[in-house]
Order: C-alpha cells, then structure tokens, then sequence
C-alpha cells in the first residue's frame, strides 16, 4: 500500500514537525552566531523578552519550542473545527515551522512567533464569530490581540486592516465595531499607561512604533534575497494559486463558515505581505507570514489523492532543505 505523505496522521504530523524542528535549530547552533538586536530598535515589551532569553539561553529553547507548537497546532485545529476543508488535515502544522524557521531565525524568533501566535488567536476569533452578530466578545477577543502584536514588532500594525476585513465579511454591527476598536487600542494604553508610571511620556510607545515603521534594520529583507530565494519565492506563489483556485472550484457546494473563513485567511495573507511596506521590514516577519501561507497551501495537497499532490507536498519539504544545505553546509 503507497504512502500519501501528504496525509500524514497526527502520529505522523508531530514526528515531522519534531525533525523539521530539530534540524532547523541544529543548523542554528552550528553555523548562526546570535547576535541581539539593537536596543533602541526594539518596542519595551520585545526588548524585555529577548534580553532576557537571553540570559537564560535553556528556558529561551524551551519557550521558542513550545510557543511553534502551540502556533502550529491551534492553526490545524481552527481549520478543523470550523470545516475549512473537506478532510482533517495536519499538513498547517507542518508548512509553519517550513516557512517560519526554515529560511531565517534570530534572537528575535521567540517573540515574532509569539505574535504569530496572537495572529492565529484572532483568526480563531474572528471565525467564531460566525452567527453571533450580537455577541461581540469574539471580535473584541481578536481585536485585542491583534493589538497587542505591534508591542513586538511595530510592522504588524498592518494587522488593524484584517479587524476591518473581519468586520465586513463576519457582517458586524457599529456595537460590535466600536468595542473592537476599543479593545485594539487597549492593550496600547495600557502599555502608555505603565510606562508613564516609570517616568516616560504617555504618547511615548505610539511614538515608538511610528518612528520604528520607517527606520530600517541592519539585515533589511531585501539586502539578504539571494537568487535561489525568489525561486522558494515562486514556488510559495504557484502553490498559493494552486490552492486559492482548489478551493473555490474544487467544492460544488460551499460551506458559508468555510467560505467565510478561507477568505479571511486569504485577506490575512494580502495584509502580511503589506508589512513589506515598511522600511522597518526584515526576515523576523517570516512567522507572520507563515500563519496564512500555513493555512492556504493544504488546499493542494488534500483536495485530491495521487502522486501530484504528493510531489508538490514533497516539493514544498525538500526545497527548505536543500535551502539549508545551499546556504549552511555548503557556503558555511
């Protein structure tokens, strides 16, 4: 009986998540010398967690492991709660930690996954959603934590659109809005709010996160693109075609929750790519990214049985590791 690797079980899923997971973070301990980021380009909040993971290198493992973990396997449950495919698929939990730490990790990674995961809570949210237009603790749920993401990095501020996007496609009404719109802006207050306490200006973190939007990082984004990366680039585009058209022609009949939610993961996607705007952008926006991309590309693998979807499921694995070895073993 074949193998269809792009089915795995959960057995199977955690085993290659756990390999995918060691091999990345061996490649990191043999051939990446940490570097911590400058001070002062950093938000409090981020400063503070990655200083001090940095003292504690032991417990910074621990929390980067289980924090891709939970990531990657509340995005599976989401998808499979709420029926956004066909069958039950694990491979969300495998594409995150591809595209999260598969091509750049820093000393910076805890907390950028840290607000994937906060991105993935308020997709939750908002797909919760569905038929409670009355109740506004979802929206209010995912709007808090979708403000509390430019806390730790200033360029996911894009993420204020998806609350819009959210609005329209859940059909929400002003209550609903307003209350949002309040709990995105909470979290900033309450930031304002403690620092003022220790002597700071209350408009101080605003300030921060607008000043750190334009200012560009040593290792801008576009100065590492290397030519074998816009062809990783390409294949990420194709597989996304791919499964964007799967899913809209591949059903006679859509579900209203999964049409719902596999547009606004679709919407995710088009704000991620909109932090590339800034000229803050760099390679940490990478889990960010991955939480749509994660979510979208199963839908060429599930869709239909065979050897296609195992080759572009093959594809999509083998093409992160020959990255790694181009780029570490290689060139090392």
């Amino acid at each position: 009986m074949s193998i269809d690797f792009s089915r795995p079980n959960l057995f199977r899923a955690i085993l290659y998540f756990l390999l995918l997971y060691a091999v990345f973070r061996v490649r990191d301990w043999f051939f990446i010398q940490p570097v911590l980021p400058d001070e002062d380009g950093m938000m409090p909040l981020a400063r503070w967690m990655t200083f001090s993971m940095a003292k504690h290198p032991v417990w910074r493992e621990i929390y980067q492991f289980l924090i891709s973990v939970i990531t990657a396997f509340s995005l599976t449950r989401i998808l499979s709660r709420n029926m956004i495919y066909l069958e039950r698929t694990f491979v969300p939990a495998l594409i995150f930690p591809l595209v999260s730490l598969g091509y750049f990790t820093s000393t910076l990674t805890p907390v950028t996954v840290t607000a994937a995961f906060l991105l993935v809570f308020a997709i939750g949210s908002m797909i919760n959603s569905h038929k409670r237009e009355e109740s506004p603790t979802s929206f209010l749920n995912a709007a808090v934590a979708l403000g509390m993401m430019p806390l730790l990095y200033p360029p996911s501020v894009v993420f204020l659109f998806l609350l819009g996007v959210g609005f329209i496609i859940f059909r929400q009404n002003w209550r609903n809005i307003l209350i949002a719109l309040i709990g995105y802006a909470f979290p900033l207050l309450i930031c304002s709010y403690v620092l003022w306490g220790l002597g700071d200006d209350f408009s101080s973190t605003l300030f921060r996160i607008i000043d750190l939007l334009g200012t560009s990082t040593h290792d801008s984004l576009l100065t590492l693109i290397q030519p074998w990366d816009y062809v990783l680039a390409g294949i990420y585009l194709i597989l996304t075609v791919l499964a964007v058209s799967s899913f809209f022609h591949g059903q006679t009949q859509l579900r209203r929750r999964a049409l719902q939610g596999f547009t606004l993961l679709v919407w995710t996607l088009i704000t991620a790519l909109g932090m590339l705007v800034f000229p803050s952008r760099d390679p940490d926006m990478l889990p960010m990214l991955a939480v749509p991309l994660s979510a979208i590309l199963p839908g060429c693998f599930n869709r239909k049985s065979g050897w296609l979807p195992n080759l572009l499921y093959l594809l999509t694995i083998w093409s992160v590791l020959f990255y790694n070895l181009y780029h570490y073993l290689i060139f090392a």
